[in-house]
């Protein structure tokens, strides 16, 4: 999971919507997390931390 928070961070940074959306959609379909487990321990603490520019 720490390897997927960093390159969806990566990809908030980056401004690339498109990656990130892939990033969660390969998760949520491999089935290694749920909805509300994506949301709580990556989503919410990345967007917490994430600074606009």
């Amino acid at each position: 999971m720490r390897e997927f928070n960093q390159a969806f961070v990566q990809a908030l940074d980056r401004e690339d919507k498109e990656r990130a959306v892939q990033l969660v959609m390969e998760l949520l379909e491999a089935g290694d997390v749920g909805v509300v487990q994506l949301y709580s321990e990556v989503l919410a603490p990345a967007l917490n931390d994430w600074e606009c520019r």
